[in-house]
């Protein structure tokens, strides 16, 4: 079970202002400590510091004071470029003894291999204080440091403590290619339907190392092997995700060699309906049954996978935690559980519905929206009906905020500075270096998007679904909330959406652009967009 290795670069230099927060001191009044045997002399006990002191010609330790040290760690600020600040942040000194002198230096230390080495100087890096006063701290200066280093605060005061504060990894800065990769601005810091990809997701280039769990219940139990049952689900996942990406990822699965049985029965956190019952609850008594017998910090991304047999009853759903989840041998950052959702009977139900969830994982959306709401977008995509028989392939905003398309096949276009423009876009299942889509910046928040869908690749549509799809993108609302609209040609009636493509001649104003399709042959979709 000895996994690949991934390897993860890290570029980009990046200016980082960074500043340290104020610190309080206090002071405790224990009872009177035993002898000492020099004066001067300083010990810590249980967070107290006690200094060796003569009275009366005897040396003894002092009442002791209290070292109060900071819950959390210190922050470092957001990777971004921001002014220092002006203003003072002060350190109060509380309860010491009058007619002491404090000093408190705090540096920047970065990480060089297993080692730390301090970063700045005196000027600014220090602060002294006369108790019990109050002074403050100048602020820092910048620091210049490269992306993925490794930082942390060195606390210190002579003669009293040292403390460090929580390790911070520098992520580098997002600088957009063009105007069309919009900042995803929904407020989820987990997935994205803008740019920039989630740094804890799913890595879109490379092998992404996976543990397939299987996991049974006293009520419901399997006697198979879990690479047995779940090769099928698992080749049509690595399938679908090599042809989306162009072959830029892919997976590399470990199996458990047998079921592992749960102290639980299956019905136990109430899964039985949709988006029902503790699926938090669930997930973690999943890890903790597992955790003695997998070293998961060797993998990327957990999937635990309950029998083909499990009722829909019992746990009639799955879904993906695209979240930092805790085990003993540090966090899971990306899983999932299966249900009876993921053996229904029709054609590839299991790899449609682990790809669906992986795509969570890599950091993408759902597409659809919940009966409440009225669809707005279909079935254009797996992100929206992992149940779909016709339209499967992942649409090209999906590709373009993952990588898997570049920038020259992604024509971008300004509505404020917008002329007529014509344009050949190639068919999005077709393995090409062709322009795969035209996107059109309507606002800072919206994106206008334009790809040809055929009868091609993993999608199976009919004369009358395939064509040129059109739809916008609203980087301000939340998933399953209807920020997905697919822009339907006169006469489109389905409630799915799937009779919305343009055809050759259709002609559609979508906020002031206006879309004409031209032609419509073996090369592409001749658009022009004006």
């Amino acid at each position: 079970m000895k996994p690949k290795t991934t390897t993860k670069l890290f570029a980009c230099g990046l200016l980082v202002v960074l500043m340290l927060p104020a610190q309080a001191f206090a002071a405790a009044n224990p009872k009177s400590g035993a002898s000492c045997t020099k004066s001067g002399i300083i010990k810590e006990f249980q967070n107290k510091k006690f200094t060796c002191i003569k009275v009366n010609k005897k040396l003894i330790w002092n009442k002791g004071s209290l070292i109060v040290k900071p819950v959390a760690g210190i922050p470092v600020s957001e990777p971004i470029q921001q002014s220092i600040p002006t203003g003072p942040q002060e350190v109060t000194q509380k309860n010491l003894p009058s007619g002491c002198h404090a000093r408190v230096s705090a540096t920047l230390q970065l990480k060089d291999g297993s080692n730390w080495k301090d970063l700045g100087g005196p000027d600014g890096w220090e602060s002294i204080a006369t108790c019990p006063s109050t002074n403050p701290y100048q602020p820092f200066k910048t620091v210049t440091l490269q992306s993925g280093s490794i930082v942390r605060w060195k606390i210190y005061s002579p003669g009293n403590w040292e403390w460090f504060g929580s390790e911070e990894t520098i992520t580098p800065v997002f600088k957009p290619a063009n105007v069309c990769q919009l900042l995803g601005q929904d407020g989820n810091s987990n997935m994205n339907m803008g740019f920039p990809k989630r740094s804890s997701r799913l890595t879109s280039n490379g092998v992404i190392r996976a543990i397939v769990v299987g996991v049974d219940f006293p009520d419901v139990q399997s006697t198979g092997n879990p690479a047995t049952e779940f090769s099928e689900m698992t080749d049509g996942m690595q399938t679908f995700y090599k042809k989306m990406s162009g072959n830029r990822v892919s997976f590399s699965f470990t199996y458990t060699d047998k079921f592992i049985r749960m102290p639980f029965e299956s019905t136990k956190f109430n899964l039985g309906k949709w988006n029902s019952g503790d699926s938090w609850g669930y997930v973690n008594a999943l890890i903790s049954g597992t955790d003695t017998e997998i070293d998961f910090s060797k993998y990327d991304v957990a999937y635990f996978l309950s029998p083909r047999t499990i009722p829909w009853d019992s746990i009639a759903y799955g879904p993906a935690f695209p979240i930092d989840l805790q085990s003993k041998d540090g966090a899971i950052k990306n899983s999932t559980f299966s249900g009876a959702d993921a053996y229904q009977n029709f054609p590839g139900a299991g790899w449609k519905w682990i790809s669906h969830e992986t795509g969570h994982l890599f950091g993408l959306h759902d597409l659809y929206t919940l009966s409440t709401k009225p669809s707005t977008y279909g079935s254009w995509d797996l992100m929206s009906l992992n149940w779909s028989n016709a339209a499967i392939e992942l649409n090209a905003w999906n590709r373009y905020i993952q990588g898997w398309l570049t920038d020259n096949q992604v024509r971008c276009l300004d509505k404020s500075n917008l002329s007529a423009t014509e344009v050949v876009v190639s068919p999005i299942a077709r393995v090409d270096s062709g322009v795969k889509a035209v996107t059109i910046k309507l606002s800072d928040t919206k994106i206008l998007v334009i790809e040809s869908r055929r009868n091609e690749g993993l999608d199976v549509l009919s004369p009358s679904q395939a064509g040129t799809l059109v739809y916008t993108v609203d980087m301000t609302v939340m998933s399953i909330q209807g920020g997905w609209s697919t822009q339907r040609r006169t006469g489109s009636t389905a409630l799915d959406f799937s009779d919305a493509a343009l055809k050759t001649g259709d002609k559609i104003v979508v906020d002031g652009v206006t879309i004409e399709i031209l032609t419509q042959d073996s090369n592409g979709d001749k658009v022009r967009v004006s």
